[in-house]
């Protein structure tokens, strides 16, 4: 009969947000220390309640001039991450040294908020 596979496939319909969706999204674009994004993403979100996710699909806080980035689907925001944020890592480099180095947020306290939302994960 019919490979009934490709009728089930999960890619048909849009993933859910969900900690665990992100986690793998995060894998598998290859972004270094996905435990870390995990967390920020967490913490720049509300858990996912914020009007800029909720309606932006913008997972990161990740802005241009205008006003913040809008994206198709959420998984869009992780592969901007990647392009936009962690293109200027440099190896080795301790990566809240380098949030910290890149001004990625203007909060003083968010390197520590983010460090307790990983200790939780």
């Amino acid at each position: 009969g019919k490979d009934s596979s490709i009728y089930n496939n999960e890619k048909t319909k849009p993933t859910e947000l969900t900690i665990e969706n992100l986690y793998a999204a995060l894998k598998k674009h290859g972004i270094k220390y996905p435990k870390i994004v995990l967390a920020q993403a967490i913490l720049e979100t509300g858990r996912f309640r914020s009007r800029v996710c909720n309606e932006n699909n913008n997972l990161f806080g990740l802005r241009h001039s205008k006003g913040y980035y809008s994206y198709g689907h959420w998984e869009e925001s992780v592969i901007a991450y990647r392009d936009k944020v962690q293109y200027k890592y440099r190896d080795n480099e301790n990566y809240y040294s380098f949030l910290k180095r890149i001004g990625y947020a203007r909060a003083k306290d968010y390197v520590e908020k983010v460090r307790e939302i990983v200790s939780q994960l």
